[in-house]
Parts: structure tokens; C-alpha cells; sequence
């Protein structure tokens, strides 16, 4: 999520929630963490009425960073005791992959360097906040960090793959093969780079193949 505001703690499970369900539970938090944590959100920056943090500190005043869970994995994991990929694929992810597998606008080195765990510079501004229209890589990618399968620092404009789980995910996305139909991506009747594509809701169920 990008710029969540007053909201940041409330859209996942924080450090603390998680380690409070972990000794309820008697798991092991390290593993929890590497599986699941590694959301970065920002909250606001507090006001600084007539500057006196300023004038007292020397530094103006910071919106606190929560690293926060993916809550439906972590109670999954703490309730059942098995450490696993809980994620949740939707069908949008599938008709992403396809992008990242004809290399669309180089998205294909792009993941290549997320997988190694590089951290990528991004530019989320060119994002129509829709799930059809990009015009390059980067609106993928803004996607991606809405639909879970990035983390955003928004102090650097970097995206991440967050853990373990995530991870998992696009190494699975490997093995599969994905059925779409011919009309699935529709590139706009001006084709030239820096123009957008559209992505057809058409999508059919994938299938594991060896």
C-alpha cells in the first residue's frame, strides 16, 4: 500500500500484535517474521506548532514507520502451527505474469533483480489507480505494491519483495503456464513505446506444468 496516512498501523498486523499471538500460541516469531512481515508503511508527520520540536531537537517531526504482517497468512501460520505459502492468488496476478514473461517494457529483469532481493527505484506517479491501463513497467509494478506482491518504501520510492512467502510466489509463477486468450493483452492502436496497454479481464485458470 502507498501512503496509507493516519491508517498505516491499521492495514496489517504490527511487530507487536504479532509477537503478543506468537506467545499465545508458542510459535516461533523469527520464523513468523521471515515468512510474513516486511510491509513498510509510513504514518503522518505530526504537526510542529510554532516549530518548537524544531527549535528544541534540531529536527522537524517524522511520521513513524510501521513494519507490518500479512494478518490472514500470519493467523494461518500461528493457529496451524505450519510454516507456509497462505497467499491468496488472484486472477489479476495471472494476467500480470503474462506481462512478465513476454518482458514487457524489460519487467521481466526488473522481478529477476526483485527475486535477488534488490530494492528498485520507481516512479508511481504515471499509475491510472486502475488494473487495465500501463503505459511502462513502473505502473506494474504500482499494481503490484496494491495488490500485495511488493512492499513501497515511500521515503526512497523503492519497491521490494517483502519475505519469504512473496518470494515463494513469484518462483511458483515460474512453473506455470497460463491460458489467455488471444484478446488478453491489447496493445492500444498506437503501439509505440511510451503507450499504453490494456489488460483484458479474460483470464482463465492456470495450470502447474513440469
Amino acid at each position: 500500500m502507498m501512503f496509507p496516512r493516519q491508517l498505516a498501523q491499521f492495514t496489517g498486523f504490527t511487530e507487536d500484535e504479532v509477537k503478543l499471538l506468537c506467545n499465545q500460541y508458542g510459535r516461533d516469531y523469527s520464523s513468523i517474521k521471515n515468512w510474513y512481515d516486511g510491509y513498510e508503511v509510513s504514518d503522518v508527520v505530526p504537526p510542529d506548532p510554532d516549530y518548537r520540536e524544531l527549535k528544541n531537537t534540531g529536527e522537524s517531526p517524522a511520521g513513524k514507520k510501521f513494519s507490518l504482517f500479512n494478518p490472514l497468512s500470519v493467523v494461518e501460520a500461528v493457529t496451524t502451527g505450519v510454516i507456509k505459502d497462505y497467499w491468496n492468488k488472484t486472477e489479476t496476478y495471472e494476467a500480470l505474469a503474462d506481462f512478465i514473461r513476454r518482458d514487457y517494457d524489460g519487467l521481466k529483469e526488473a522481478v529477476t533483480l526483485l527475486m535477488d532481493g534488490a530494492r528498485l527505484k520507481i516512479d508511481t506517479s504515471t499509475y491510472q489507480n486502475d488494473m487495465t491501463t500501463f503505459i511502462g513497467k513502473d505502473d506494474i509494478l504500482s499494481l503490484l505494491i496494491h495488490l500485495g506482491y511488493l512492499g513501497y518504501d515511500d521515503t526512497s520510492s523503492e519497491v521490494y519483495i517483502p519475505n519469504n512467502e512473496i518470494l515463494d510466489e513469484f518462483k511458483i509463477s515460474c512453473h506455470f503456464k497460463t491460458h489467455i486468450k488471444q484478446s488478453a493483452i491489447v496493445p492500444h492502436p498506437n503501439t509505440t513505446k511510451g503507450h499504453p496497454y490494456f489488460l483484458s479481464t479474460k483470464v482463465e485458470i492456470p495450470f502447474r506444468y513440469h
